[in-house]
Protein backbone atom coordinates (compact mmCIF):
# COMPACT_ATOMS: atom_id res chain seq x y z
CA UNK A 1 0.00 0.00 0.00
CA UNK A 2 1.40 3.38 -1.01
CA UNK A 3 0.70 6.79 0.42
CA UNK A 4 -1.11 9.50 -1.50
CA UNK A 5 2.16 11.44 -1.55
CA UNK A 6 4.12 8.56 -3.07
CA UNK A 7 1.50 8.03 -5.77
CA UNK A 8 1.40 11.76 -6.49
CA UNK A 9 5.19 11.99 -6.79
CA UNK A 10 5.33 8.89 -9.03
CA UNK A 11 3.07 10.80 -11.41
CA UNK A 12 5.23 13.95 -11.15
CA UNK A 13 2.32 15.98 -9.78
CA UNK A 14 2.47 18.85 -7.31
CA UNK A 15 -0.11 19.11 -4.56
CA UNK A 16 -1.60 22.04 -6.48
CA UNK A 17 -1.88 19.95 -9.67
CA UNK A 18 -3.51 17.08 -7.76
CA UNK A 19 -6.00 19.51 -6.20
CA UNK A 20 -6.87 20.91 -9.62
CA UNK A 21 -7.19 17.47 -11.26
CA UNK A 22 -9.34 16.14 -8.41
CA UNK A 23 -11.53 19.24 -8.07
CA UNK A 24 -10.60 19.50 -4.39
CA UNK A 25 -9.09 22.39 -2.49
CA UNK A 26 -5.35 22.43 -1.93
CA UNK A 27 -6.00 22.32 1.82
CA UNK A 28 -8.05 19.12 1.45
CA UNK A 29 -5.30 17.47 -0.60
CA UNK A 30 -2.65 18.46 1.95
CA UNK A 31 -4.73 17.16 4.88
CA UNK A 32 -5.42 13.86 3.11
CA UNK A 33 -1.79 13.46 2.13
CA UNK A 34 -0.40 14.27 5.57
CA UNK A 35 -2.98 12.19 7.40
CA UNK A 36 -4.18 15.04 9.62
CA UNK A 37 -7.79 14.11 8.79
CA UNK A 38 -9.31 10.88 7.50
CA UNK A 39 -10.53 11.70 3.98
CA UNK A 40 -14.23 11.24 3.20
CA UNK A 41 -15.31 8.67 0.62
CA UNK A 42 -15.85 11.51 -1.87
CA UNK A 43 -12.36 12.89 -1.25
CA UNK A 44 -10.77 9.44 -1.60
CA UNK A 45 -12.67 8.84 -4.84
CA UNK A 46 -11.65 12.21 -6.31
CA UNK A 47 -7.97 11.71 -5.40
CA UNK A 48 -7.99 8.13 -6.66
CA UNK A 49 -9.55 9.15 -9.97
CA UNK A 50 -6.98 11.95 -10.38
CA UNK A 51 -4.15 9.50 -9.61
CA UNK A 52 -5.64 6.62 -11.61
CA UNK A 53 -5.83 4.17 -8.72
CA UNK A 54 -8.32 2.43 -6.41
CA UNK A 55 -9.89 4.62 -3.67
CA UNK A 56 -9.68 1.70 -1.22
CA UNK A 57 -5.91 2.30 -1.08
CA UNK A 58 -6.60 5.31 1.14
CA UNK A 59 -8.99 3.68 3.65
CA UNK A 60 -7.75 3.19 7.20
CA UNK A 61 -7.68 -0.49 8.03
CA UNK A 62 -8.89 -0.55 11.63
CA UNK A 63 -8.26 -4.27 12.08
CA UNK A 64 -4.49 -3.92 11.73
CA UNK A 65 -4.23 -0.18 12.50
CA UNK A 66 -2.55 0.72 9.21
CA UNK A 67 -3.38 3.56 6.89
CA UNK A 68 -2.24 4.77 3.49
CA UNK A 69 -1.51 8.13 5.11
CA UNK A 70 1.24 8.28 7.75
CA UNK A 71 0.19 8.98 11.33
CA UNK A 72 1.11 12.36 12.75
CA UNK A 73 3.18 12.65 15.91
CA UNK A 74 1.82 14.07 19.11
CA UNK A 75 2.03 17.82 18.92
CA UNK A 76 1.62 20.31 21.68
CA UNK A 77 -1.07 22.81 20.70
CA UNK A 78 0.07 26.39 20.30
CA UNK A 79 -0.91 28.82 22.99
CA UNK A 80 -2.75 31.92 21.96
CA UNK A 81 -1.64 35.17 23.46
CA UNK A 82 -3.62 38.33 24.10
CA UNK A 83 -1.06 40.34 22.14
CA UNK A 84 -2.19 41.74 18.79
CA UNK A 85 -0.85 40.02 15.70
CA UNK A 86 1.85 41.38 13.40
CA UNK A 87 0.73 44.38 11.38
CA UNK A 88 -2.16 45.04 13.74
CA UNK A 89 -3.11 48.63 14.54
CA UNK A 90 -4.57 47.48 17.84
CA UNK A 91 -2.80 48.60 21.01
CA UNK A 92 -1.45 45.87 23.32
CA UNK A 93 -3.93 44.95 26.04
CA UNK A 94 -3.02 45.85 29.57
CA UNK A 95 -3.15 43.33 32.38
CA UNK A 96 -5.73 44.20 35.04
CA UNK A 97 -4.48 44.47 38.62
CA UNK A 98 -5.84 41.88 41.02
Amino acid sequence: MQSIRDLRLERSLTQEALAQRSGLSLRTVIRAEHGTHEPTARTRAAIAQALGCDPEMFVTHEADGTSAAPARGNRTPRRRSNAPGPGSTEEPREQSAV
